[in-house]
C-alpha cells in the first residue's frame, strides 16, 4: 500500500517523521511517533470509568450528561467499559477469549481454520486499541466472517473428513 497509494504513505510518513513542532503544541507523540494523541485521550477518558463502574454511561451513549467525548475514547476496549461498565467490559472480553477457545478446538485445527481465526482475533484485538471499530461496521463483519467458519463447527462431534 505504500507504494502504491498516496494517501496511505502520507499517514504513514506522518506517523514516523512527524511535524515536530505539531507534536508539542498539542502534547501528543511518543519516542518521535505520532499516535494521534491517543495517549492522551485514553488518559482523560479512563478518568470517567469511576462514574459509572458497573452498567456504564449506556452504549453508544455519548449524549453531553454522560461526560464522555463524542468521539470517542478511540480505544474500543476503553469505551466498552466507558458505555456498558464492568458487566459489559468482561462479556465483550469474553466472546473474544471464547472465539479464541473454539478456534483452537480439534475440529478447528483439522480444518485448518485456527492459525487463520486466531490471526483475526490478534489483528482485531490490536486494531481495537486505536478506535471503535466494532460498532456493527465492515470491520464487525470482517471478524465474524472469518471466525463463522469455525464457529459452526460442532465441538463435540468425531472429525470423519
Amino acid at each position: 500500500m505504500y507504494f502504491y497509494s498516496s494517501n496511505f504513505r502520507a499517514e504513514v510518513l506522518n506517523t514516523f517523521f512527524p511535524d515536530v513542532s505539531v507534536m508539542q503544541y498539542y502534547g501528543t507523540g511518543i519516542a518521535g511517533i505520532n499516535e494521534g494523541g491517543r495517549l492522551m485521550t485514553w488518559a482523560n477518558e479512563i478518568k470517567k470509568f469511576p462514574e459509572a463502574p458497573v452498567m456504564g454511561t449506556g452504549f453508544f451513549n455519548r449524549s453531553p450528561a454522560t461526560g464522555l467525548w463524542p468521539d470517542g475514547s478511540h480505544n474500543f476496549w476503553l469505551q466498552m467499559f466507558l458505555e456498558t461498565g464492568l458487566v459489559g467490559g468482561i462479556l465483550v472480553l469474553f466472546l473474544f477469549w471464547k472465539m479464541w477457545v473454539h478456534s483452537g478446538l480439534a475440529s478447528a485445527r483439522a480444518r485448518g481454520l485456527s492459525i487463520p481465526v486466531r490471526s483475526a482475533l490478534v489483528a482485531a484485538f490490536v486494531a481495537g486499541m486505536g478506535g471503535e471499530y466494532f460498532y456493527g461496521s465492515q470491520g464487525l463483519f470482517a471478524l465474524l466472517t472469518v471466525y463463522a467458519i469455525a464457529g459452526s463447527l460442532d465441538s463435540n462431534k468425531k472429525i470423519t473428513s
